[in-house]
């Protein structure tokens, strides 16, 4: 067998020098997902994305909160005027300029106001007391804020 020539040896060193240079620079891009400070980076942006969906998604359901407690308190304060035929009217306003936004509630005050004998309890003549069957009943048993309760 004939000894391979000085330039067969030097390409097959070539060769064999260039199968390493791969295999190294796959084991380095294998090794640099792996590295500590790469995987704190990702953990860190991961983190810090769900934070901000968080902050984002409790901000939202704040809103919706704060909306639903005004829209009660403007419904209840149109209820304490007493006289059914003003808090319609009122109601009617409250819906038409857009200040009750919840759907739900839109629906149930706008079948409330097509029927006009409706009234709660509170709006009926004598006040709850007299739809109880309790007309005249002294308002020093009504329990007040601040007695235990």
């Amino acid at each position: 067998m004939a000894e391979p020539s000085e330039l067969e040896m030097k390409a097959r060193e070539l060769d064999l020098r260039a199968r390493e240079l791969d295999l190294a620079a796959g084991r380095a891009r294998a090794e640099r997902w792996r590295n500590p400070l790469t995987v704190a980076v990702i953990a860190a942006a991961l983190a810090g994305f769900s934070n901000a969906y968080i902050a984002y998604a409790n901000n939202r359901a704040q809103v919706a909160l704060e909306t639903s407690k005004a829209e009660s308190a403007r419904i209840l304060e149109v209820l304490k005027i007493g006289e059914p035929s003003r808090v319609r009217e009122n109601l009617h306003f409250l819906v038409q300029l857009g200040l009750v936004q919840s759907e739900p509630l839109k629906g149930r005050l706008e079948a409330w106001d097509a029927n006009p004998r409706r009234a709660p309890a509170y709006l009926s003549p004598g006040g709850p007391a007299a739809v109880h069957g309790q007309a005249g009943a002294p308002a020093a048993e009504i329990p007040k804020a601040g007695d235990g309760y």
